[in-house]
């Protein structure tokens, strides 16, 4: 019972983690729209790593400003 919690938990994080990163790519201003297709793709076809890289991006970028 306590894995299946902890598996439900793990997936719900990814899926946070994965919106958040959609809105941010979503936002960003400076990005042409073949970019943040591109982007978006990567953040859901590998969820933690994609949605790590691009949220750090965009700070980044964001930070530019």
């Amino acid at each position: 019972m306590q894995g299946s919690f902890i598996v439900v938990v793990a997936i719900c994080a990814v899926l946070a983690l994965n919106v958040r990163a959609s809105v941010v790519i979503a936002r960003d201003a400076l990005s042409e729209r073949s970019q943040k297709v591109w982007q978006l793709a990567l953040v859901w076809m590998l969820p933690i790593v994609g949605a790590i890289l691009t949220q750090s991006l965009g700070t980044v970028r964001m930070a530019a400003r």
